[in-house]
């Protein structure tokens, strides 16, 4: 069982607890987010299709890799997320664009409280990725400026295109899905957004990257 440190409001320590119980009494906890950026094609942003059996949010875009930060760990070493979730070495350099705090009440009862720490990197030439089926089942890239489309409402949906896993054969494929709001994660601030946004930054080489 995973024990994770617990916070209040203001991310002081107040203890540790079994993952599957913060989640069930709501209490704050740190994650860690990390989002891979392909230069290609103009800047496409990574995103990781959770798989359908996950407990939260299955079948669902989210950040290209996530995991939640164990008791004791520090932020960059809660990352080993990547090589398990992806089969992918980090790239370097990692940007640390900062926190952000998520609230979320899911379908099955749990109440997340998460400080989400975000990093930023650009994807190396010729990555390939060999995630697991377990927890992910695609990785999609969607053009930034498609992103911009989407949340400025002049498209309803975008073009994501990478690799899916079909679980019949036991084997990745190439794919490409149509991809609307109603796909990604459901978070309450333009994260996304904002999140695009940073990519841009990043690939025009204007610093500092960021998150509120």
């Amino acid at each position: 069982m995973e024990r994770l440190d617990i916070y209040d409001a203001n991310m002081r320590v107040c203890g540790t607890m079994d993952r599957d119980e913060a989640h069930r009494r709501g209490e704050w906890h740190r994650t860690v987010h990390l989002w891979l950026v392909d230069p290609r094609e103009g800047g496409r942003l990574l995103f990781q299709l959770r798989g359908p059996d996950v407990r939260a949010n299955p079948g669902k875009l989210d950040a290209t890799a996530a995991g939640h930060i164990l008791a004791g760990e520090d932020d960059l070493a809660a990352l080993r997320e990547v090589p398990e979730e992806l089969g992918i070495e980090i790239p370097a350099p990692l940007h640390h664009l900062g926190y952000r705090c998520e609230t979320a009440d899911m379908p099955t009862g749990d109440r997340n409280r998460e400080f989400q720490s975000v990093f930023m990197a650009l994807a190396t030439p010729g990555l390939r990725f060999a995630p697991d089926p377990g927890e992910v089942h695609g990785v999609l890239a969607i053009d930034i400026q498609a992103i911009f489309d989407l949340f400025d409402g002049s498209r309803r949906e975008v073009t994501g295109a990478g690799i899916e896993y079909d679980r019949l054969a036991d084997r990745w494929h190439d794919a490409e899905r149509r991809v609307g709001l109603h796909d990604l994660v459901p978070r309450f601030e333009r994260y996304y957004l904002n999140i695009a946004i940073m990519a841009e930054r990043l690939l025009e080489g204007r610093m500092p990257l960021a998150i509120g």
